[in-house]
């Protein structure tokens, strides 16, 4: 049975990549494929012909799934690190609290979400779940967590905060047959979207009539989250069907799950993924 080469540890598949009788330039997009989750059962028969597993007759050991925390009758899926951590909670500009993950629309109806509601870890592709001492607490299976109690995660937990109820589970990855999904943006504070385009690149900020300015996506009527937002806050790219997102140099500055993303570095953007500009939370995901 041959391997299946998404599920290769990217150590082991990077070799046979650098070992694929094709062009430097090649290589490069196979490795930024597979990054993306959107590699073909054409790159893999390619990549087989010189497979290490099959010349050394070894099994090839299987990669953990990556998890999110799916809102229920919701599309919002919320990807947790591997390694790292997220803070979920709500938006509140007028005390400068600015979780990695806001939940105001979500919880718009009821507004029982704290500004710093829980903290998600993840541990080696494990995850833990711990109150931040919210006012509504953080319910794990129906039993509430004590304040610093932490509890990992298991597939199927559900995950309730205030009235937002999440299920963990593995994200489910494309399949190598797929076309290429719709991707969008949308923002967590007031549920607006944004599909984005499939080729070239555009501008997140903010519009400034006063020097003629309108970005290519214009977050200026984004009620309170616009003002955290810079003029020309990051641009997103399309590289070989996939979104990336580099700052512009924005004063605040952005995030990618919690994670600061430095001048001139550019990020890989994942279904589930959110970031935080200046504390004006996108969620990307794909048509499902």
């Amino acid at each position: 049975m041959k391997p299946n080469c998404h599920d290769c540890p990217a150590e082991i598949r990077g070799r046979c990549i650098q070992e694929c009788s094709t062009s430097s330039g090649v290589k490069l997009i196979m490795v930024q494929v597979f990054e993306a989750g959107r590699d073909t059962q054409q790159i893999w028969e390619r990549l087989q012909v010189n497979c290490l597993f099959l010349r050394q007759g070894e099994q090839v050991p299987r990669v953990p799934p990556c998890y999110c925390l799916a809102l229920q009758d919701s599309q919002h899926r919320i990807a947790v690190p591997a390694d790292g951590e997220i803070v979920l909670g709500r938006f509140d500009p007028m005390t400068n609290v600015t979780p990695d993950v806001d939940l105001s629309y979500d919880d718009r109806e009821h507004r029982l979400i704290s500004r710093r509601h829980a903290r998600m870890a993840g541990h080696d592709g494990q995850h833990e779940i711990e109150d931040l001492g919210s006012t509504n607490g953080t319910r794990v299976n129906g039993k509430r967590l004590r304040l610093g109690e932490k509890v990992q995660l298991w597939p199927g937990d559900r995950v309730t905060l205030g009235h937002c109820t999440f299920v963990y589970a593995p994200l489910p990855r494309a399949s190598p047959y797929d076309a290429l999904p719709q991707a969008y943006l949308w923002v967590t504070f007031t549920g607006h979207r944004f599909p984005l385009f499939s080729q070239g690149e555009g501008i997140i900020g903010r519009s400034d009539h006063a020097v003629g300015f309108v970005p290519d996506i214009d977050l200026s009527r984004e009620a309170y989250a616009a003002q955290v937002v810079a003029r020309r806050h990051v641009k997103i790219i399309v590289r070989d069907g996939c979104h990336y997102v580099e700052d512009l140099g924005s004063a605040s500055g952005t995030r990618l799950n919690g994670v600061r993303i430095k001048i001139g570095e550019c990020g890989l953007l994942n279904p589930g993924d959110h970031l935080w500009l200046g504390g004006c939370v996108l969620a990307y995901d794909v048509e499902v």
